[in-house]
């Protein structure tokens, strides 16, 4: 693009711009996405289709270039992860490129690949996640309410598994078992804003008398557990391969995380995933490692919040009474240090730039999860 053409199209961008920041409307989006994507800024173009959609959910040009950006931020990711599952199956990958694919609204897909992990991985409620996402994509919401009781049947502490089973079942006015649900959020997570504000609605509904009529098709949690269990193959040689690839790696985050523990000042490590799981962890007796990453996976989750303007969480300290926390975040982990009072933050460096030297690249996490 030539100097004098640049300048036209930046004359235009400011005066679209100023129109979309005095009446916003669809057609001002998409014609500054246009722009942006001819002057070669696709970073900013990507940025304006999602706000776009975001403010009128109801477009379908918008919606259809939200999804063209999502596709393209997805593919290299995608390509990624499934060298990545190829080369070391894990039920984390098989999460992730999962979502990729649902996020892109490929369902079929999403659908095989979950179905995949989960006979790989049956007891990975991550994945069994995933899948009810998937059912509520196509309006399944009976299903969809199973594969979170699966999921909530592994994990108790899976936080978006309880948080989304809570809303079916409130939508099936099955409020008490709503409310136990919200409860057992609660239990780890007592500052939640959004199971608190559902339990007060939940036993308001209750109070003026809300029947619990029974969800249609509902299937036991243990009938889906043993059709899962019938479903599963016999491994072949080559995933055999794999697996013992992948328990090592997870034997080498333990050690590595045993190691971090006999630093000076650190009393305990933890390793978890993106959706809460525990990956490895070198924690005090005293401390439940699925209960400390759920807790600690719901702090950063606050922190992760619209409401507060700040962006997504790289970096915490907490200051408590009996020492501090420390919190490391990447796209595929989350690392916490439970240090002692006196440790010194100089030394509590220091002990993670080795274990990321040992680690090697964040990359390496889809080969953690056994």
């Amino acid at each position: 693009m030539g100097f004098f053409q640049g300048l036209l199209y930046g004359r235009d961008i400011n005066r679209t711009e100023e129109l979309l920041r005095q009446a916003p409307a669809p057609s001002l989006f998409l014609k500054l996405i246009h722009l942006y994507n001819t002057v070669g800024d696709e970073e900013k173009a990507a940025h304006l289709a999602d706000a776009g959609f975001r403010m009128f959910p109801d477009s379908n040009e918008l919606r259809k270039a939200s999804l063209d950006v999502t596709r393209m931020r997805n593919a290299a990711e995608k390509s990624r992860v499934q060298t990545r599952l190829e080369q070391y199956p894990s039920p984390i990958l098989y999460a992730k490129l999962a979502t990729l694919q649902l996020t892109e609204e490929d369902y079929e897909h999403a659908n095989r690949t979950c179905d995949a992990g989960c006979r790989e991985f049956p007891k990975y409620g991550a994945l069994w996640l995933v899948k009810a996402r998937i059912h509520l994509a196509l309006d399944q919401n009976d299903q969809a309410r199973q594969k979170l009781q699966k999921a909530t049947q592994l994990d108790h502490y899976n936080y978006d598994a309880l948080i989304l089973l809570a809303e079916l079942q409130q939508q099936a006015g099955q409020f008490q078992q709503a409310i136990a649900t919200c409860k057992q959020i609660l239990s780890f997570s007592p500052e939640d804003e959004t199971a608190s504000k559902k339990l007060k609605k939940l036993e308001k509904q209750l109070a003026e008398g809300g029947n619990q009529p029974a969800p249609a098709a509902a299937i036991e949690p243990e009938e889906v557990v043993a059709e899962t269990v019938v479903a599963t193959p016999e491994p072949s040689a080559s995933a055999a391969g794999s697996s013992s690839k992948t328990v090592s790696a997870s034997a080498k985050f333990s050690s590595l995380l045993i190691e971090l523990r006999e630093q000076e000042g650190v009393e305990g490590a933890l390793l978890w995933d993106p959706f809460g799981l525990v990956i490895a962890g070198a924690l005090p007796d005293t401390l439940e490692e699925d209960l400390a990453a759920a807790m600690l996976a719901g702090v950063c989750r606050a922190m992760d919040s619209d409401a507060l303007c700040i962006g997504e969480l790289d970096e915490a300290i907490l200051e408590c009474d009996h020492g501090s926390i420390y919190m490391y975040k990447t796209e595929d982990m989350t690392l916490a240090l439970f240090a002692a009072p006196n440790a010194k933050p100089g030394l509590i460096q220091r002990a993670v730039r080795l274990f990321a030297e040992h680690m090697g690249s964040a990359d390496d996490a889809g080969e953690a999860h056994a």
